[in-house]
């Protein structure tokens, strides 16, 4: 859960018919917040690759209101809903979505060397080690090359990259996407 949110979590029971205009009102009591200065969002994600957040109310228009949860936003039991607190719904911009986003691209690669030069520049000891990496995955492996760069302090041309294992393929297409070239959260990337 984002670190602005609140925990543990308040849960809400309602009927299937309810309405997003019901639904404001009750959290607008439970959570003694003004409706018109909240903001509801939804994270979905239906597969690896497909993760979407939702606005559910980008303003408190009639039409919005009115639409039921189960019906128009496909509601099931178990969602989860967030409340951001807004000073006006339409100018102000969702930082909570802008973070839900950028977590929801996010992966973390584990970085694996046997190459002497780049275990003496960390100081590691034996014949292997390993470090994590976060990066957003829609951004180019060039992302990854240049923070391994920085964090061994040494220029791109002293070093390639190989995917899954010390043998594997090398990785050269520095433009493409970590999402296109499949590389997953948590795997594994090895330098030498």
């Amino acid at each position: 859960m984002p670190e602005h949110f609140t925990e543990p979590p308040e849960l809400v029971q309602l009927p299937s018919d309810v309405r997003l205009v019901d639904l404001l009102s009750l959290l607008s009591a439970k959570l003694r917040m003004d409706r018109n200065q909240m903001r509801l969002l939804t994270m979905r994600t239906s597969g690896y690759w497909s993760i979407s957040t939702t606005v559910l109310n980008p303003t408190n228009d009639a039409t919005t209101l009115q639409q039921t949860l189960c019906g128009n936003l496909m509601f099931r039991d178990g969602y989860s809903i967030y409340v951001e607190a807004v000073d006006a719904l339409a100018s102000s911009p969702s930082l909570a979505k802008e973070l839900f986003v950028a977590r929801a691209h996010s992966i973390t690669l584990q970085v694996k060397t046997t190459e002497p030069t780049l275990l003496r520049a960390k100081n590691a000891e034996g014949d292997a080690m390993g470090w994590s990496f976060t990066v957003d995955r829609r951004q180019p492996l060039q992302e990854l090359k240049d923070q391994i760069c920085t964090f061994f302090e040494l220029r791109p041309e002293t070093f390639k990259l190989r995917r899954s294992r010390e043998t594997g393929v090398e990785l050269k297409h520095l433009a493409v996407s970590f999402k296109n070239l499949t590389l997953l959260n948590q795997s594994t990337v090895w330098t030498y």
